[in-house]
């Protein structure tokens, strides 16, 4: 079950439950509970703590420019999404946000009218796609108008068709050593290379469990216009659990996202925005098999012990028997230094 699948309250019936967060936390809530597991969502106030992103962390745009897009570019439908969710990320990207194109096809306009003839008779094979298509690199953008100048495309910036795994190959290459990437794929969803795309999702899932550190890929897929391919999406998002070591993939449509851009920040507040570092999280009164941190999969028993101590934590706790009550104990050295205590206490 997901975080906003708890959020909405499937499950329990009578959950999410909101509790008094008391000092130091902005919000306290059970999300669910079931059998002898409880779930809890903690945020940090922000008052007394100063959340800062984790180091070396990129945030890269990488905007679908297929055909199938065209009208959406031209509508300005593209640029207001974007724009959206630009705005309220600048900040967490401390040396600039990169902004890549998937499927921009090459100004070589003989060899993609030699390609379109065998698209035409059906005889073109992916690599013939392949050679007039490439991921092509913006830079960075920083204001509206260099986003729409950067996205002011015409008719021969598109290409044929929606190859997406070579352009998340050219992005993941922008992670810095022991850094961390956030990739926001803006899209209709209509991959030609969709099994492609699995594969390579999939490779970067083992990547970040071989590497010990959950955060290493991060993608949020920003699904838009009315013949979005939600299906797909939904797939990459919550189908991949049984061969993907961990989940590094969410999915939300542009509408959505437009009236509740926090979306976005809860994604960030899972792997990139941090309060403090060398934090261990322990339960009390209650005996406790496991905790684990869910937004990144990361459980120990009887205490977790994080790194990193993110702004937002999602706690799974699995106890020998379903509790009536107990405390949860987090300690942290905060971003400024200084060593952190927050108690929080839980009645179902």
């Amino acid at each position: 079950m997901g975080f906003f699948d708890n959020l909405l309250g499937r499950g329990a019936a009578k959950y999410p439950k909101k509790l008094a967060p008391g000092e130091d936390l902005e919000s306290l809530e059970i999300l669910n509970v079931e059998g002898s597991t409880v779930s809890v969502a903690l945020k940090f106030n922000k008052k007394n703590l100063k959340p800062q992103p984790a180091p070396n962390t990129d945030i890269v745009f990488l905007i679908d420019a297929s055909a199938s897009m065209g009208e959406l570019y031209a509508s300005g439908a593209i640029q207001g999404a974007v724009w959206n969710i630009l705005e309220h990320v600048l900040e967490y990207d401390d040396d600039g946000i990169d902004f890549f194109l998937h499927s921009a096809s090459t100004r070589d306009m003989n060899r993609m009218r030699q390609v379109i003839q065998k698209i035409q008779s059906q005889t073109a094979t992916l690599e013939d796609v392949k050679a007039v298509v490439a991921p092509r690199e913006l830079g960075q953008i920083a204001d509206r108008a260099q986003l729409d100048k950067a996205l002011a495309l015409d008719q021969y910036d598109f290409g044929f068709a929606t190859l997406c795994a070579p352009a998340l190959d050219a992005v993941i290459k922008k992670r810095k050593p022991n850094g961390n990437l956030f990739i926001e794929l803006v899209t209709d969803g209509s991959f030609n290379d969709d099994d492609d795309v699995k594969r390579k999702i999939i490779e970067m899932s083992k990547m970040c469990a071989q590497a010990k550190n959950p955060n290493m890929f991060r993608i949020h897929i920003l699904g838009i216009g009315d013949g979005v391919n939600e299906e797909y999406l939904n797939e990459l998002d919550e189908g991949l659990s049984g061969v993907a070591p961990i989940d590094i993939v969410a999915f939300d449509k542009a509408d959505r996202v437009q009236q509740s851009p926090q979306l976005i920040f809860k994604e960030l507040e899972k792997g990139f925005m941090t309060v403090g570092n060398n934090g261990t999280v322990e339960v009390k009164g209650a005996k406790a098999k496991k905790i684990t941190n869910a937004y990144n999969g990361v459980g120990e028993p009887e205490m977790l012990v994080l790194e990193r101590v993110p702004q937002a934590l999602l706690l799974d706790i699995d106890f020998d028997s379903k509790p009536t009550a107990f405390g949860i104990d987090i300690a942290f050295t905060d971003t400024e230094g200084d060593d952190f205590q927050v108690k929080a206490q839980v009645a179902l």
